[in-house]
């Protein structure tokens, strides 16, 4: 499990058809301490995090 606080909403002019619907969300990687650790990333919201809140997240391919 990773750690994430959501920074904010990514706003796009133009989505790959697949994303049409789909929230995107800036995320900045944390420790278990709440420090940021890492480069801040984008990710698929499939459940509707506010900015300011503290997830987990998977990655895949």
């Amino acid at each position: 499990m990773q750690l994430a606080r959501v920074v904010g909403r990514v706003v796009s002019t133009v989505k790959q058809e697949t994303l049409s619907g789909v929230t995107l969300q800036w995320l900045q990687p944390t420790n278990a301490r709440g420090k940021e650790s890492g480069k801040p990333f984008v990710a698929v919201d499939r459940v509707g995090v506010g900015q300011g809140e503290l997830v987990y997240y998977i990655t895949s391919r």
